[in-house]
Order: structure tokens, then C-alpha cells, then sequence
């Protein structure tokens, strides 16, 4: 008789690699491909979004800053017991006690009646009647109105 040898036995507690993950070494171009043109879509949705944002957020600043300053010369008017005013220079610029100030790039205002608001020693309008100013950028616009007795409004 002949003695046939055996193959040696495997342990069986050992698992073999699948072959999915031992055939794959990265991604196809396919796979790089499809992901690009995921994210230029998703980018090409979020684009006009964040540009009305920051329309919206630079109008809101400027509208902020022109409140800010409006109440800033009323205050004077109160303190100092004498007329200040807050004129406006151009499209986009306005003094206020002789220093210029800026509104943010692209943003310009105008102003309902004269070029120029004045309060009085009691901090109301000189002139006594309500005053508006709009800004504008692009197709977006706030209103600031200044009542006869110079409380400042901010409107969409």
C-alpha cells in the first residue's frame, strides 16, 4: 500500500480576507468624478443664498450704523444744548459734526426732504416734520424715519 500525505490543515478560526476588500486599493475615477459634480451642484445651490446674505447683512450694517449715528446727534443736540446736524455728502457718505463717515461698499441712501437732518436743543427735529432716509443696495432697500420728535425708526 501507499501512504498518501496529507495537506496540511488550515485552523479554522482564521478567516479569509473578502475578496471585495482585498481586490480594492482606492477609488475609481468614476467614484472622484461623481463626487466633484455632487459638490458643484450642492455649491451651485448655496451660492446665490450666501450672496443675498451678505447683501441683506451689509444693508442691516449700514442701516445700524446711520441709526447709531442719528441718535448719536441727537444726544449732542440734548447735551450741548445747541442745534446739531447730520448731513449727507454724496451717495454713500454723510458728516456728522464735521467728520465724514462711510457707509459700507455698495450701499447708498437718500434723504426724503432736504440733504441734511437737525436736531434741536430738545433733541426733536428742527424743522418738524418726520424725515426719511432709504438705502439702498442692489434691489434691497431700509428705511430709517426720524420723527418730528426725533425717534429713530429702522423699516424692511
Amino acid at each position: 500500500m501507499r501512504a498518501y500525505s496529507r495537506a496540511p490543515q488550515k485552523n479554522r478560526n482564521e478567516r479569509k480576507p473578502s475578496r471585495r476588500w482585498r481586490s480594492q486599493r482606492g477609488y475609481s475615477l468614476h467614484d472622484v468624478l461623481m463626487a466633484l459634480l455632487a459638490t458643484a451642484v450642492l455649491s451651485a445651490m448655496a451660492l446665490p443664498v450666501g450672496r443675498s446674505s451678505v447683501a441683506d447683512y451689509q444693508l442691516n450694517s449700514a442701516a445700524e450704523l446711520l441709526s447709531r449715528d442719528l441718535e448719536r446727534a441727537r444726544l449732542k443736540a440734548l447735551d450741548g444744548n445747541g442745534d446739531v446736524a447730520l448731513r449727507r455728502e454724496s451717495d454713500g457718505t454723510y458728516s456728522l459734526s464735521g467728520k465724514l463717515q462711510r457707509l459700507p461698499h455698495g450701499v447708498s441712501f437718500s434723504i426724503s426732504s432736504a440733504d441734511s437732518v437737525v436736531f434741536n436743543r430738545l433733541g426733536a427735529v428742527s424743522d418738524g416734520v418726520t424725515t426719511s432716509f432709504v438705502l439702498t443696495m442692489g434691489d434691497r432697500s431700509r428705511e430709517l424715519r426720524i420723527r418730528a420728535a426725533g425717534a429713530v425708526e429702522v423699516r424692511r
